[in-house]
C-alpha cells in the first residue's frame, strides 16, 4: 500500500497538481502577509491626505477663495462622505458634527499641553496629525489639529478601526479566493496534465511490451509538431 501511494505521488499528474497548489497557497500568503503589514499602513496614508483635502477645503472657504451657499451642509457632507468628526472652534463659539468630539478632543489637548506621546504622522507649518487614543471609547484616531488662516482652530478626525476591519476584511477574502483558485486550478491541472502524460504512458506501455519481445502494439501518431510526438517516431523508427 506504502508503495503505490510512493508511486501515485511520482506520478507528473500530482506532481502539477501539488507544485500549482503550493505556488498558489505560497502567493496568498505573501498576500495576506503584505496586507497585514501594508495595506493598513497604506490605509491611514490615504486618509491623511483625505484629511489635508479637508483642510484646504474649510481654509479656502473661511479665507474667501471659495464659496458656498450653505458651508454647514457642505460640511456635513465632508463629514459624512469620508466618516470624520469636524470641529471648528472660534473665539466665541464652537462648530462640530460630533458633540462627541468635543470631550474626546479636550483629553487631546490636555495629552499634547502635558506632552504626553502620541504617534505623529505628519507635521508642516499649518498642519499635524497624529495618532491618538480615545480614553472614553478605547478607539484609535487620526487626528488633524491646523489653525485656519482667520484664526479659527481646526479638528478633523477619522477612526482607526474600521481601517483595521477592512484589513482583516481584505485577509478573509484572500483566503476564500485562495481556497476556490487551489481547487479550480487543480481541476485544471488535473485535466489539462492528462493530455499530455496519456502520451507518456503510451510509450511506455509500448516499450514494457518491446522489452518482452511483443511487437504487436503500435501507437497512434499525431499532427502536433511537440516534443512528445518527436519522441513517439523516433521510437517507431528504432524499433
Amino acid at each position: 500500500m506504502i508503495t503505490n501511494i510512493k508511486t501515485k505521488f511520482q506520478s507528473i499528474k500530482i506532481k502539477l497538481f501539488l507544485t500549482l497548489c503550493a505556488t498558489v497557497a505560497v502567493i496568498i500568503a505573501f498576500l495576506i502577509l503584505m496586507n497585514s503589514m501594508v495595506l493598513e499602513k497604506y490605509y491611514i496614508y490615504k486618509k491623511q491626505m483625505v484629511l489635508i483635502n479637508a483642510y484646504k477645503i474649510i481654509n479656502a472657504y473661511y479665507n474667501g477663495t471659495l464659496k458656498s451657499n450653505d458651508f454647514n451642509i457642505d460640511l456635513e457632507k465632508i463629514a459624512f462622505t469620508n466618516d470624520f468628526d469636524i470641529l471648528i472652534k472660534t473665539s466665541n463659539s464652537i462648530y462640530t458634527t460630533s458633540k462627541d468630539f468635543i470631550e474626546s478632543l479636550t483629553d487631546a489637548e490636555y495629552n499634547r499641553k502635558k506632552g504626553i506621546d502620541e504617534n505623529l504622522l505628519f507635521n508642516d507649518e499649518n498642519i499635524e496629525i497624529k495618532r491618538t487614543l480615545d480614553k472614553h471609547t478605547e478607539l484609535s484616531f487620526i487626528l488633524l489639529t491646523s489653525t485656519l488662516d482667520n484664526g479659527y482652530e481646526l479638528y478633523i478626525r477619522v477612526a482607526i478601526a474600521p481601517i483595521e476591519e477592512s484589513v482583516k476584511i481584505a485577509n478573509k477574502f484572500l483566503m476564500l479566493i485562495g481556497f476556490i483558485a487551489i481547487i479550480a486550478s487543480g481541476m485544471v491541472v488535473l485535466i489539462i496534465s492528462k493530455k499530455f502524460t496519456h502520451p507518456i504512458e503510451e510509450l511506455n506501455q509500448i516499450t514494457s511490451k518491446i522489452s518482452k519481445l511483443d511487437f504487436s502494439h503500435k501507437y497512434n501518431e499525431r499532427e502536433e509538431d511537440d516534443e512528445i510526438n518527436n519522441l513517439r517516431k523516433k521510437h517507431k523508427y528504432n524499433v
